[in-house]
């Protein structure tokens, strides 16, 4: 999740091999098979990659994850790490739970202090629905033992999901006396702005920002860095070269001629082009409107790669490129349904399983269109790795699409604290150009980047871009426990922008909010 942790193997990428079914392994206390965690309290169970029959989930941070009620038990891990007397460190790390629908708890301890997190599970093992939390601590020791353990004893075959846990110290900046200006670094910051009209900025990492008396204003993220992003995207809007821009997803695609070559040799190829600093995937089609672009800039095509497979596991189709790697949205042939209401387009009687004439099955997709009653239809297929083109020619593939989006200066994914204390604060969760804490993919919800507001009073403000209709508030929204109201922006999936800890009956159309630039 960021950079400088001060713990190995943070997201447990380094552990025991899982089978593909079921693709967890059991573990005990007194287990080494975790690269620098111990096994605490009772059994675990190390989770895989999400498959079709089995008991394992999607990860929040590359493919492995815990659960800390195993088979059977209500456990935990530990790791011990060096520390510094009196030090503050800020723990975060990844929740969710196993997709059982109970509400399940677990703690999080260190140097003597402790807190609790509680987490709805959804049923969805492919959509778990990960948050992340933070919680900090002070050192009393040379060295420390962080503890996660599972609270939840009512079902010890699933418990809580555990992932993407970071330690760093924080860096304290303080206040003097009067009107300041609080800057922080690009690691974990704590700014305390004291007495005074001051304005705290938090730069990038993951920050805490108490203002302390006074009316302050609190920017928990770098505004040049994102300034920069907005920057390189308007850049780019006219660039002048041969991918066509989409100006509904600001993503740029182009076909590539390439006769009958294999999927696998279109997916190396794709990711190796880049066009104005963006990099190249094989096309991923997650919309009706996205599709609709191709039809209209490249009609006069069929059968070219996109960046999908059922390879893996035999009809559960993934989009294996792009942002969207490793999103599962079609399960099943022909008769087979999407994935939580996921965009697909596939031809009437796809997708097959045909053997075909190089003897390998149909696992790989491609963008399609043919001919019907006079007119043109467009829709998906399904073909080998190595097109049959030789024996059946409607199988030829002339190329594959590749699709850059992203931006040049990337912005790593932050949750920031920000405590206004007394006086009239403004939380700034947007400026003129920019929406903060957006990580710029409408199809998540952006669960691990953004700000949490622990003390808004009627007299405080929360800014943000646009306009108060590309906004909608949630009271019902619950981060670890926490009830409150959650600030989404409007997208294809909502985005979560922040999180005002404690609160309802705020109104976007209010002087709760103010609102600048113009989306």
């Amino acid at each position: 999740m960021m950079s400088n942790n001060l713990l190995v193997n943070g997201s447990f990428e380094l552990g025991p091999t899982t089978p593909d079914s079921p693709s967890f392994v059991p573990l005990f206390p007194g287990s080494t098979d975790i690269f620098g965690w111990d096994i605490i309290r009772g059994g675990i169970d190390y989770e895989a990659e999400w498959r079709i029959g089995t008991d394992g989930w999607m990860s929040a941070d590359g493919d492995y994850s815990l659960d800390l009620n195993g088979t059977p038990g209500v456990g935990g891990v530990a790791q011990t790490f060096n520390t510094k007397v009196g030090q503050k460190y800020l723990v975060t790390f990844d929740l969710a739970a196993h997709p059982s629908g109970l509400l399940q708890t677990m703690r999080v301890s260190a140097a003597g202090q402790s807190a609790d997190f509680y987490f709805q599970s959804k049923s969805d093992p492919s959509n778990l629905g990960w948050q992340a939390l933070t919680w900090e601590f002070t050192a009393i020791s040379r060295q420390t033992t962080l503890e996660l353990y599972s609270l939840q004893t009512g079902y010890q075959f699933g418990g809580p999901a555990l992932d993407g846990v970071v330690v760093t110290a924080i860096n304290q900046i303080n206040d003097t006396k009067g009107k300041n200006k609080l800057v922080g670094t690009a690691g974990t910051d704590e700014l305390n702005g004291l007495n005074g009209k001051d304005t705290l900025i938090g730069m990038a990492g993951n920050d805490i920002l108490n203002g302390g008396n006074g009316a302050d204003i609190l920017i928990g993220v770098d505004p040049k860095a994102i300034e920069a992003q907005h920057s390189n995207r308007t850049q780019l809007l006219s660039p002048g070269g041969s991918p066509i821009y989409n100006p509904s997803n600001g993503h740029y695609y182009e076909f590539v001629a390439a006769t009958n070559i294999p999927w696998t040799s279109a997916k190396t190829a794709a990711s190796s082009r880049t066009f104005n600093g963006l990099q190249g995937y094989l096309v991923t089609i997650t919309s009706q409107a996205e599709d609709d672009f191709l039809h209209l800039h490249f009609n006069t095509l069929s059968n070219v790669w996109i960046g999908a497979n059922d390879a893996m596991q035999e009809g559960l189709w993934k989009w294996e490129t792009g942002p969207e790697q490793g999103m599962a949205f079609w399960l099943g042939g022909s008769n087979g349904s999407p994935i939580n209401g996921a965009y697909e387009d596939w031809d009437g009687g796809q997708p097959g399983n045909s053997v075909a004439s190089t003897g390998e099955e149909e696992d790989f997709a491609v963008w399609n269109h043919r001919y019907e009653g006079g007119s043109v239809v467009f829709a998906w297929n399904d073909l080998p790795n190595i097109p049959p083109s030789i024996i059946e020619p409607d199988s030829r593939v002339p190329g594959y699409f590749v699709e850059y989006s992203g931006s040049i200066i990337s912005k790593s994914p932050e949750i920031d604290i920000l405590t206004g204390g007394k006086g009239s604060d403004t939380f700034v969760l947007g400026d003129i150009n920019n929406i903060y804490y957006n990580d710029g993919n409408p199809n998540t919800q952006g669960l691990l980047d953004y700000a949490l507001i622990t003390d808004f009073s009627n007299e405080d403000i929360v800014q943000l871009n646009g306009k108060a209709n590309h906004y909608l508030l949630d009271e019902t929204y619950s981060l670890g426990g926490s009830a409150g109201t959650a600030i989404f922006y409007k997208d294809t999936i909502n985005e979560l922008i922040g999180f005002v800890e404690g609160v309802t009956g705020l109104n976007l159309k209010s002087n709760d909010f103010s609102f600048t630039g113009c989306l």
